[in-house]
């Protein structure tokens, strides 16, 4: 899906798709956290309130920086990277429509929910009593499942998006669009032109709709 994309765009989305994992492994790691204290020149600062700080500003950042380079691709003239995709509804003679719902909105966002994000947020838990285990292996699985994004074609469901009013229209799982939900309010219809976020890699996937006007 992120093929050709930038290694910081593809790590903000990653962070704020996984951004619920993240919550329950720091809530439930709490009071361990709250009993740590890192001493510099013998001031005593405590653990949680850094992890907490850095932990609000990259995704404070990584919110910006998606939302603020989906603005700029709206914008951008590609010209024959173009692609024009006709959202009508065609009728049979009977009047019947044929291929009304031919693209889908936030698909699979449950089931990567529930089955990917939640869990990864909650194996290492069981695996170990120390914190230091546990954090190790919730690493190498975030690790893991990044790696598994930077190299797969499957849509990336992300949450914190959605709560911005940003959805992804799956259109015949082969084409992944990131548009604002005001665009979808009143059903998507006629000629739409969609920009690529990427224009080096021919396996690209993820586009927006080009701003109108």
């Amino acid at each position: 899906m992120f093929f050709g994309t930038s290694f910081l765009f593809k790590v903000c989305y990653f962070w704020t798709a996984m951004l619920p994992a993240y919550i329950i492994f720091l809530s439930k790691k709490h009071d361990e956290l709250k009993l740590m204290c890192l001493s510099i020149f013998n001031i005593s600062f405590s653990i949680e309130a850094i992890v907490l700080l850095v932990f609000i500003i990259f995704t404070l950042f990584s919110l910006f920086y998606l939302l603020s380079k989906i603005k700029r691709t709206e914008e951008k003239k590609t010209g024959q990277l173009e692609i024009t995709i006709n959202f009508n509804v065609e009728k049979d003679k009977n009047g019947t429509v044929d291929n009304y719902g031919f693209y889908t909105v936030n698909p699979n966002l449950m089931e990567y929910l529930l089955s990917i994000v939640v869990t990864s947020g909650i194996t290492s838990l069981d695996l170990s009593q120390s914190l230091y285990i546990q954090l190790f292996i919730f690493v190498v699985v975030q690790i893991l499942l990044l790696l598994y994004v930077l190299n797969s074609s499957d849509p990336i469901p992300n949450l914190l998006l959605v709560l911005c009013r940003k959805d992804i229209v799956s259109v015949e799982d082969r084409l992944f669009i990131i548009c604002d939900r005001s665009i979808l309010k009143q059903r998507l219809y006629g000629l739409k032109k969609i920009i690529p976020f990427s224009s080096r890699d021919a396996r690209n996937r993820l586009f927006v709709f080009k701003k109108e006007g």
